[in-house]
């Protein structure tokens, strides 16, 4: 199912629930958001992604059944955070864009896989460590976003 979602308020994308096995065009985005559940056996044939999961910003794979409620593509909220790779502990998205020194008027602008207040993937940015798939998870959520 493709479902097109092009409202913008000022720059923020307006939350749109993600279900899972479609496929979602943003017009405004330029961006397609492609969701599937798949198995160990088939994450094992993906092995190629997993020394690069940071720099590969096109496909992320993660823990479903760590996944506790609904996920929204929508723009930033106060209160967002999430664990970024290789640093202990949470940190907020407000201060992840600051150190990143991404301009303050494209913040709301940047895509966010969201479970609540808690971010999955920053598209195009960074991930959530705590909700990344491993050897031992049994479902597996793939996310892949193109850009067009």
């Amino acid at each position: 199912m493709v479902t097109e979602k092009e409202k913008m308020v000022g720059k923020s994308l307006v939350p749109t629930q993600i279900l899972i096995d479609k496929t979602w065009i943003f017009s405004a985005q330029r961006l397609i958001l492609e969701t599937n559940i798949i198995n160990q056996e088939q994450f094992k044939g993906f092995s190629h992604f997993f020394s690069k999961e940071i720099e590969n910003h096109g496909e992320k794979y993660f823990d479903y059944d760590k996944i506790e409620c609904v996920l929204y593509l929508r723009s930033r909220l106060s209160g967002d955070f999430f664990n970024p790779v290789g640093v202990s502990g949470r940190k907020m998205i407000k201060k992840y864009f600051i150190d990143k020194k991404i301009d303050r008027n494209k913040r709301d602008e940047i895509p966010l896989l969201a479970m609540g207040s808690e971010i999955l993937w920053i598209i195009g940015y960074g991930i959530n460590e705590r909700l990344l798939a491993d050897s031992n998870t049994k479902n597996i959520l793939k996310v892949s976003v193109t850009l067009c």
